[in-house]
């Protein structure tokens, strides 16, 4: 027997506690999942929308740059470079957040690329006079491309998180289907462990009844089972022995009273 048991009471509990093992751990399982799942989509969320902000506040600081740069050029107003200078720093600080994000090459190139734009820009304005011919170059094209690339970015983990979410979907079916069957499949055998002992007793306790002590009474199972099935076995050769002394005196006695017999059928014989 696989599970050795002092009592059929223990069996049951044994297969029931397993099988409600088996089931907890799929929901558990299950639930685990779920949160693996709801984390990484909050994830992908809160990422997308940091991008999608961070990408709107560099065409708003790219804008107030160009403005800043084109009026302190025109004006040589000392104030409107310290305007500059905050609006520079704001720039940078939303670069470096949206780096931060863990993007693809392209947005960090792109990123790049206008961080050193705005640098050399920005020394070409601290260094311009009023007969220097500079132009500020135009730093909402390059902002306006990351914004698109930002975009594209978004887009691809959306999708990305859409294929996890079926894939994990998937495969929770998949774990949840087996451990399901193995729980009825748990069932089943202890089902199978403790109706076998007990249709073995049914079937002992009919042999006796029948009269038929020739085979003797084997009962596995739990302990008690195999007590009971070793009580059955010494009943049965008890019956047997008894069967047997009946079955001599019934022989004795048949002997004993065919001689009498034998003697008044000769002599009611001679009577007549």
């Amino acid at each position: 027997m696989l599970f050795r048991t002092r009592s059929i009471l223990q069996l049951t509990i044994l297969g029931f506690l397993a099988v409600t093992a088996l089931l907890i751990s799929a929901l558990f399982i299950s639930a685990r999942h779920l949160d693996t799942l709801t984390m990484s989509g909050q994830q992908t969320v809160n990422q997308s929308a940091n991008a999608m902000r961070a990408s709107r506040e560099l065409i708003e600081h790219s804008g107030a740059l160009e403005r800043s740069a084109r009026q302190f050029l025109i004006l040589r107003d000392p104030a409107l470079l310290e305007v500059y200078d905050d609006r520079r720093v704001a720039l940078h600080e939303t670069l470096r957040q949206l780096l931060a994000l863990g993007n693809d090459p392209a947005i960090s190139e792109q990123a790049g690329a206008l961080r050193d734009i705005e640098s050399q820009a920005y020394q070409e304005l601290n260094a311009a006079t009023s007969e220097t011919d500079f132009e500020y170059p135009r730093l909402l094209e390059p902002a306006y491309e990351l914004t698109r690339l930002t975009s594209a970015w978004v887009d691809a983990r959306a999708a990305q998180l859409l294929d996890q979410t079926a894939n994990s979907q998937r495969a929770l079916n998949i774990r949840t289907l087996w451990l399901v069957c193995t729980a009825l499949l748990l069932a089943v055998l202890f089902v199978a462990l403790i109706t076998r002992p007990l249709q073995r007793l049914d079937s002992a306790i009919k042999n006796l009844g029948r009269g038929e002590y020739q085979d003797r009474v084997r009962i596995g199972g739990p302990s008690d089972l195999q007590l009971l099935g070793s009580r059955l076995d010494w009943l049965r050769d008890r019956l047997q022995q008894l069967e047997q002394q009946r079955s001599e005196f019934l022989r004795h006695v048949s002997h004993e009273l065919k001689t009498p017999l034998a003697a008044m059928q000769e002599s009611a014989a001679l009577m007549a």
